[in-house]
């Protein structure tokens, strides 16, 4: 049995992701009935549970109506609604923080194998003990996923501390983390997850997985996340190395076929020089042959007919043989011209993948090289530095000057095992579904015989309390017709009291038009026996007595 690592990472709190209230489209719909939700609580309840009583005892103490907490300590902390995902105050708090954990990988211990379930069991025991081993962290929601490639474990919760001014519990993870033993800075949260590596390492042992031994030179974990775009943009850059080895070996295979051209162009103009000396040495073989003569009288030198003849036809013989010569050599030239230039792309050609052959090897090393820097620095960095390093400026250049070649991508052969592996994965999987289907059928047919019986019964009885409900609806048919009765005479009577009110509305104004004119009489009254009319009016309006009010010594109210 291979050895697996462990990973135990800060993950980015998504609860509708955890609790499965959207659908991924990274999971399984067949094996989401293996999922396990340990606690699923309201954050909103959460927090009213943790911090209500410390909010109204900090309340109770306050004089100052501004310094109390209004509202629900979630809102005071992060001026938000509670909601299921991360909210983080001007403090630094966070609403809620997430651990994911998680046992090897698809490749080893992928969903629906055997040590996928053996994992399945080892993070169900760590979370049953999560919370007695970390009481200053509050679980509200726990899910073990099995409907993805790796079984792993969502741990979301609150930090309590407790505090002597302020409220005396606070939403606060270093006091958590010192109140457990863990004492303080910022290595605090690393010795805590160390500590819970090595409980985890334990109940692995005891349940048969084999946990290798962590990097000591790493220092960190990816995330889930941040090592799938940490793969993909190494597995990104592997794949054009890839494709630049397939195009120089296409431009290797060119050059070959380019070579052989070459030779046979040297071949056919060997063949053709061999001609045009036979040729050559034909002519002057006519030349300088000796005609044969006879005597004639007269003592004249006369040809045979019979030479003359030969002599002719080798005449048109050679003509036509030189043409042909002039021609061959015409096309030849032309050839050898073409040769030429055919040579000079080549050596560019040859000159262009010894370059590339290099910057290939350059690449390969620099990216080994960043391959070993990601192993001892984060990965935050190593994506920082990516972004001004110049390795990916040449090697976008070089990609961008591969892309102008004549051929194109050709499958990668070094896939192939991982997609037989990938396949055998995808076999298993298929089998444990079909085993899953059949089991659902079953349970299927079981249930579905169980409601017939239940139709049947409820059916029965529906009949026998048919009557029942007759006398019911005769009952209620009564009563709608006294509430309708009833309705009615309140209509009359409310237009009757609309009737009174209009009476009294009338009242009332020519009530206060008649004050109206007392008031204006009194004060013109008060006004020649110069008396302050408006002093009158407020201290009678404040109980005094008109004794009081105009001058006698007693203070009736």
């Amino acid at each position: 049995m291979s050895e697996k690592k462990i990973s135990h990472v800060h993950g980015k709190g998504c609860l509708s992701h955890n609790n499965r209230t959207f659908i991924p489209k990274n999971t399984n719909p067949e094996r989401r009935c293996y999922n396990s939700y340990f606690i699923q609580e309201n954050i909103a309840v959460s927090y009213d549970k943790l911090f209500g009583k410390a909010v109204d005892e900090y309340n109770s103490k306050q004089k100052r109506s501004d310094r109390k907490i209004k509202g629900s300590y979630f809102e005071h902390l992060f001026h938000h609604a509670p909601c299921s995902t991360v909210l983080e105050s001007p403090n630094g708090q966070k609403s809620f923080y997430e651990d994911v954990v998680q046992i090897g990988t698809k490749d080893d211990t992928g969903s629906g194998s055997d040590d996928g379930e053996r994992a399945r069991f080892v993070l169900s025991d760590y979370m049953e003990d999560f919370q007695r081993r970390n009481p200053n962290f509050y679980v509200f929601n726990a899910v073990l996923h099995m409907d993805e490639a790796t079984p792993h474990l969502h741990i979301d919760y609150i930090p309590i501390g407790h505090y002597d001014r302020g409220l005396s519990v606070q939403n606060g993870l270093a006091q958590a983390l010192f109140e457990m033993g863990y004492g303080k800075g910022k290595d605090a949260i690393n010795r805590w997850r160390k500590a819970e590596r090595e409980e985890l390492r334990k109940i692995c042992e005891i349940r048969g997985l084999h946990i290798a031994d962590e990097d000591k030179g790493r220092g960190f974990s990816y995330s889930c996340e941040a090592y799938k775009e940490y793969k993909e943009t190494i597995n990104g850059y592997e794949k054009k190395v890839s494709e630049l080895e397939v195009k120089v070996k296409k431009l290797s295979a060119d050059i070959e076929t380019k070579s052989s051209e070459v030779s046979d162009l040297n071949d056919k103009k060997n063949v053709l020089q061999n001609e045009v000396e036979s040729l050559t040495a034909g002519k002057a073989l006519v030349e300088i042959s000796e005609i044969k003569a006879v005597k004639m009288p007269l003592h004249k030198l006369m040809i045979d007919e019979a030479e003359i003849s030969g002599i002719e036809n080798l005449k048109k013989s050679v003509s036509a043989k030189a043409e042909e010569l002039s021609a061959r050599e015409k096309n030849l030239d032309i050839r050898e011209e073409r040769l030429s230039e055919s040579q000079e792309q080549l050596v560019i050609r040859e000159s262009r993948i010894a370059e590339k052959e290099q910057e290939l090897d350059e690449l390969q090393k620099e990216i080994a090289e960043h391959n070993e820097y990601a192993k001892h620095n984060s990965y935050k960095a190593f994506v920082k530095d990516s972004e001004i390093d110049p390795l990916f400026q040449r090697a976008k250049k070089t990609l961008e000057e591969a892309e102008k070649m004549k051929y194109e991508q050709e499958h990668m052969t070094e896939l192939l095992q991982k997609y037989k592996s990938s396949n055998e994965h995808l076999m298993a999987d298929l089998a444990q579904s079909r085993r899953t289907e059949k089991e659902i059928r079953t349970e299927f047919s079981y249930q579905k015989k169980q409601a017939a019986k239940e139709i049947e019964k409820l059916r029965a009885e529906s009949e026998e309390s048919s009557e029942e409900y007759k006398k019911e609806i005769s009952e209620l048919s009564e009563k709608l017709e006294s509430a309708n009765a009833l309705n009615s005479s309140l209509s009359e009577t409310n237009k009757t009291l609309s009737g009174e009110n209009e009476k009294l509305t009338n009242n009332n104004k020519w009530l206060n038009g008649l004050i109206d004119t007392l008031y204006e009489i009194g004060r013109f009254i008060c006004s020649k026996l110069k008396i302050d009319f408006d002093r009158i009016v407020d201290k009678r309006l404040g109980g005094y007595s008109l004794n009081y009010i105009f001058g006698n010594n007693g203070r009736e109210r």
